[in-house]
């Protein structure tokens, strides 16, 4: 037991301790029994030098109630500490492995380079439903308030944050043919359509469509009902799309028929001469939805009718 360790020690070394006490009076003159071993040994004559040794491994016994160093009470302190080293180990391991994980969660959210395009499926989804849900709302945009082609814009740019393709002015998923859905265009909502026919007093805007080849032809639809019956008219603007940055295409339309009524190519009135023109970044593009900004930063979303 520990109180034997420390008591049968004291009373088996009590007499030599007397004895050996008593020498050293004699021969170094008187000392206090509370200074230190290293103080009793300076005390010592030279010749016991070897008494004074006693002293301080006496004084640094258990048996004075001072404890041992940590690492020599039976290799339980080495225990510890070895067991402290391996802890302190496996915490740090922990903790680069954390850091690790974080670093790849960081990743996955804002995409690979750190400032690349956000990759959550679930938050596109949820960015996708808003900006539909307020798109059936308001309709093409032509008969909105500001307010609410402001917010539908706003929300197209957080779908715009999920573009993961790029050089779109190439990509396959561009070809094919394409409803309008929303803008906010000037020119558009002045005109209600591309033609400016739905301008005119009791027509209707139905639809615009435009078609996009990979060689390069370009074929935009506008159906508007007209009066005085509200018969559905169709116009076509034809011409080309070309690519004039990895982001950016250009449509130019050099043939035009209004409604089956006036039909006219640029080559009637000079061969430089557009009905119209547009170009457009590419600022999202899926299978499935296209959407498009002018330098104005107008908005065009087009969803997909067919492929090509």
């Amino acid at each position: 037991p520990l109180c034997q360790a420390r008591v049968c020690p004291l009373v088996m070394q009590l007499p030599l301790f007397l004895l050996l006490s008593a020498c050293i009076v004699c021969h170094a003159g008187s000392f206090s029994v509370g200074k230190t071993g290293s103080q009793l040994q300076a005390f010592a004559a030279p010749g016991g030098t070897r008494i004074g040794s006693f002293l301080t491994a006496l004084h640094n016994s258990p048996a004075l109630g001072r404890p041992p160093p940590l690492c020599q009470a039976d290799g339980v302190g080495a225990r510890m500490r070895a067991g402290g080293m391996l802890s302190g180990l496996s915490m740090a391991a922990k903790k680069k492995v954390s850091k690790k994980k974080l670093a790849q969660q960081e990743q996955a959210q804002m995409g690979e380079g750190g400032g690349g395009p956000k990759t959550s499926k679930r938050e596109e989804k949820r960015a996708l439903d808003a900006m539909w849900e307020e798109i059936e709302r308001v309709g093409v945009g032509f008969d909105c308030s500001a307010e609410d082609a402001k917010k539908v814009n706003e929300l197209c740019r957080s779908v715009e944050e999920y573009m993961s393709i790029t050089n779109s002015a190439r990509s396959s998923r561009l070809w094919g043919k394409w409803k309008l859905c929303f803008t906010d265009s000037p020119a558009m909502l002045k005109n209600k359509g591309v033609t400016g026919l739905g301008s005119i007093p009791f027509s209707g805007f139905v639809e615009l469509t435009q078609t996009l080849r990979s060689n390069g032809t370009a074929v935009t639809e506008e159906v508007l009902t007209v009066p005085p019956f509200g018969k559905e008219s169709r116009s076509f603007l034809r011409g080309q799309v070309l690519q004039v940055a990895p982001e950016v295409i250009e449509q130019t339309y050099v043939e035009v028929s209004l409604g089956g009524v006036f039909n006219s190519n640029s080559g009637d009135v000079g061969g430089e001469v557009f009905f119209s023109k547009a170009v457009l970044a590419i600022a999202y593009l899926s299978e499935q939805l296209r959407i498009c900004r002018t330098r104005s930063d107008h908005v065009f979303v087009f969803e997909r009718e067919a492929y090509e």
